[in-house]
């Protein structure tokens, strides 16, 4: 069986149910790295995702895995994660999950442009992006865009 049809099977089956415990899923993979091979799925609730929101998610999961055998006895690993603090903002949900927080814009080298821009995300639709830094509110194209992600700040991190 293709690994994108056993992704889709789970992706149909195991979607609804993490909704229903209150968690969105951000991405699910089933892929192959080496002889290993991976059942990946990250999940995000606005308070943040623990590592006890990740045991809960996969204890609840396991025994609907085992009862469909989505990969007719194939051998997996499952693995439940946070997207990660440096996870790249690309869909409009990544976008809404990332309002009002702050987040840098690396945009593609241009002539006579500032290739990086930081501040909190006020807006954004299919074709631009709002940011905002001490009042001083910037439009960016995201046709622009190389890269966004969520700005960490080391200085800040005591």
């Amino acid at each position: 069986m293709s690994q994108k049809i056993i992704e889709n099977k789970a992706k149909e089956l195991l979607i609804p149910i993490i909704e229903k415990a209150g968690y969105e899923v951000v991405e699910l993979k089933y892929s192959t790295k080496g002889k290993l091979t991976y059942l990946e799925i990250f999940i995000y609730k606005k308070d943040g995702v623990s590592l006890n929101d990740c045991i809960f998610v996969n204890d609840l999961l396991d025994p609907i895995l085992e009862e469909y055998d989505i990969t007719n006895g194939a051998s997996y690993s499952l693995n439940i994660s946070s997207p990660g603090l440096d996870r790249s903002i690309i869909t409009n949900d990544d976008f809404r999950r990332n309002l009002d927080v702050e987040i840098e814009i690396f945009l593609k080298p241009m002539k006579k442009k500032k290739i990086k821009h930081i501040g909190f995300l006020r807006f954004y639709d299919d074709d631009k992006i709002e940011i905002e830094n001490k009042g001083i509110k910037t439009k960016i194209m995201r046709i622009d865009v190389l890269l966004v992600r969520p700005y960490i700040n080391i200085n800040r991190i005591k």
